[in-house]
Order: structure tokens, then C-alpha cells, then sequence
């Protein structure tokens, strides 16, 4: 085949991204980039056309999440990109000249295409630390937005026709797979290893077409670099004054209700708090279990007086003494002695944590009433007596 040698000259791509901002735990994220290439004609040296390409790009990223525990180390990605390919204008003299479309040969190492392609990309990758594993499939879907019109006469051997063209097998596409890794030892170098699959064009060839090639291999290292490199950590100390919050004295009374005849307990009696003129206090009173006892939080040390109500006894009155709860703040006393034969059988640890009864309240119970039921008769008639 004719040319021997293919004389051939990279491209200059130059292009733009940008994203949409998103906030730390928004898994979702999208985009959109434009990219310019400057085709350089075969066999010579300059730009003799462009060729530009729009895309839109979007993330799903599962280990973007605040609560590291529902963190998942997946990022999936789906773009859709469209070509617009003037490639086909730098070989238009050699097909005048030769009067006849060059080669698949040619097309596939000059990159010529003569039709757009509207490309379709999934993917997915493992956000690992050291290594990110992923896998991407792409397909090109073609349109003749040029209007180029296959001639089947001048075709070449193995070549046919887009309009003849059907199935998947006749559509460019390939599948992905590979690594990106970062190596430890030199902070910002990388490199990336992948396998390129054709999964489609790779046998069935279309003229309108660059040819699919059955795979490729790609090897790439990276050097990423700061201009400005990072600041070292910056040790400050700061003063912060420490506030405590002094925990509120408490007062307690302790006090138990009597009967004042029998001297048993009275349970569920009802204690009011009184000032000096014998009306109620806006503090909490209490009332007596059923051991006839209670006990009372006051608002300040001292001596208070209570009005004391139950069912079935008059109304009394009682006195007792608040003291703190704060052991610190009560008076200290003699060493204990040592246990009686009494406290050893509850302990003498419980004889000492026994609070202290101050307000000894008694209740004169009401007086009994009882009803008789009878009749009066006559002693001699038995005849009731009126």
C-alpha cells in the first residue's frame, strides 16, 4: 500500500473545566468542559484546521459524606461528549488527487474521521488511599452533520458504508480497565496503568470512521507540583479563661408527723410552709410516707414552720430546722464511739448516714362519733312509744 511512510505531526489541544459548587456531605456533583484542537496537516508543519468538542460531566461520589461511618469508597461518573470533527478537510486534496477515499491504514494513523460523534462514558472508581482501581466503557454514536456521502464504488477492500453499517459491532467502542496509584516515598508522583479493550469497529470497518483498535496499553507516570509550597504548622498558644460554675447550696429539713395520743406515724400528711404571719410560702412543702416521715429542700438555712393537715386529725402546727447539704459547711462532730451491739446490726456506716430529725410534728386526732339505732316500747304492751 501506498504511502510507505506516514508523515504525521501531534495536535494542540487547549480546553477549559469547570464544576458546580457543592457543600461537603453533597454526594452529587456536575460539570462541564470545552476543549479546542488544532489539526496539523499531514506531511507538514502548521495548523491547517480545528476541531472542537463540548462535554458534560457528573459524579456520584459515595465517600463524600461528613459521618465517616457511612462513608463508601465508590465514585461513579457519567459524561456525555460531543465532537465536532473537521478532520476529514486535511486529506480532501490527496482523495482529489488520487480520486479515491485513502485507506482504513491511513485514516486509523492519520486520525481521520468524517463524521461527529456524540460519545457516551460510564465509569466507576475505588477511592482508596494509595491506589484507585477503575473501569470506564465509551461508545461513539455517529453524525453526519458534514453531509459526507460514501461512495460504494470507490470503497476499499474491508471498508463499508455507514448507511450499510448495522449492529453493534459497527459502532466504536471500548472498555477501560485499570489503576492510579501514588507513591509514598516521593510526595506527588503517580502513575497509572491501564488496558484499553475495543469492544466494537475493531473488525467490522466503516469509512466514515477512525478504526477501533483490539487494545491498547497505557503506562503514564505523574508529577504534580505546588509553586507555592505549604505553609509549616503554625503553634500557637492561646489563654482561655476557664469559667466554673459553683454548684448550688442545697438545704434540707427532715421532719416526721405523729398522732399525738398514740404516737404512731401518720402517713400522707400534708406540710405548707409558713412565714411569721401564718401565711403560705411560695416554696415546696412535702409530704410524709409512710412511715410518717418527710423531708424538705429550703431555699436558705434556718428555722422553718409548717401548717399541718391529714384526714382524720385537726389542723397543727410544727417547726424544724434547715441545715446544707454541703458536708464541708456542717459543723463537725465528735469521733464516733464505737458501735453497740444495736448499730452493729445495721452497720454503723448506716447508723451515721441516718439524716437528722428536726421538725417533730404531732396531730390531735378528731374526736369519734358513733351513731346507736333504736326503738323505745312500752314495757307492759311492748307497743312502740310514740
Amino acid at each position: 500500500d501506498q504511502p510507505k511512510l506516514l508523515q504525521i505531526l501531534g495536535d494542540t489541544n487547549v480546553g477549559v473545566k469547570g464544576f458546580a459548587p457543592f457543600d461537603a456531605n453533597g454526594m452529587w456533583s456536575a460539570g462541564g468542559a470545552a476543549e479546542i484542537l488544532f489539526l496539523n496537516g499531514p506531511g507538514g508543519v502548521g495548523i491547517d484546521n480545528t476541531s472542537f468538542t463540548l462535554r458534560a460531566l457528573s459524579t456520584l461520589d459515595w465517600s463524600r459524606r461528613e459521618d465517616s461511618e457511612r462513608r463508601v469508597p465508590l465514585r461513579a461518573h457519567f459524561n456525555i461528549n460531543y465532537y465536532f470533527d473537521n478532520s476529514g478537510k486535511l486529506i480532501a486534496d490527496t482523495e482529489a488527487q488520487r480520486t479515491a477515499p485513502i485507506s482504513r491504514v491511513e485514516r486509523f494513523g492519520l486520525g481521520i474521521s468524517r463524521v461527529d460523534i456524540l460519545q457516551l462514558v460510564v465509569g466507576a472508581e475505588g477511592m482508596f488511599e494509595v491506589a484507585r482501581p477503575f473501569a470506564e466503557w465509551s461508545i461513539d454514536i455517529p453524525s453526519n452533520r458534514q453531509g459526507y456521502a460514501c461512495d460504494r464504488s470507490l470503497r476499499r477492500a474491508g471498508d463499508t458504508c455507514m448507511d450499510d453499517a448495522g449492529g453493534f459491532g459497527s459502532s466504536p467502542s471500548r472498555l477501560t480497565v485499570g489503576a492510579r496509584s501514588w507513591l509514598p516515598w516521593i510526595p506527588g508522583l503517580g502513575a497509572t496503568l491501564a488496558l484499553e479493550i475495543g469492544t466494537g469497529h475493531t473488525s467490522d470497518f466503516v469509512e466514515e470512521f477512525i478504526p477501533e483498535p483490539p487494545y491498547n496499553l497505557y503506562f503514564g507516570v505523574s508529577y504534580a507540583a505546588d509553586t507555592k509550597p505549604p505553609a509549616p504548622p503554625r503553634v500557637q498558644t492561646v489563654e482561655v479563661e476557664r469559667v466554673v460554675v459553683a454548684k448550688a447550696e442545697l438545704f434540707e429539713l427532715h421532719g416526721s408527723v405523729t398522732d399525738k395520743r398514740s404516737g404512731k406515724p401518720i402517713a400522707n400528711a400534708i406540710l405548707r410552709v409558713k412565714d411569721t404571719e401564718g401565711q403560705a410560702l411560695g416554696v415546696p412543702g412535702a409530704v410524709t410516707n409512710g412511715d410518717g416521715q418527710f423531708s424538705a429542700r429550703m431555699p436558705q438555712a434556718g428555722e422553718y414552720v409548717f401548717a399541718v393537715t391529714a384526714d382524720g386529725y385537726r389542723d397543727g402546727e410544727c417547726s424544724g430546722q434547715a441545715v446544707s447539704t454541703n458536708p464541708d459547711a456542717r459543723p463537725r462532730t465528735a469521733a464516733p464511739r464505737s458501735p453497740s451491739s444495736e448499730e452493729s446490726a445495721t452497720g454503723p456506716s448506716a447508723a451515721r448516714s441516718a439524716p437528722t430529725i428536726s421538725a417533730r410534728c404531732q396531730l390531735e386526732p378528731m374526736p369519734q362519733v358513733s351513731n346507736i339505732e333504736g326503738s323505745a316500747l312500752d314495757a307492759s304492751t311492748l307497743t312502740p312509744v310514740q
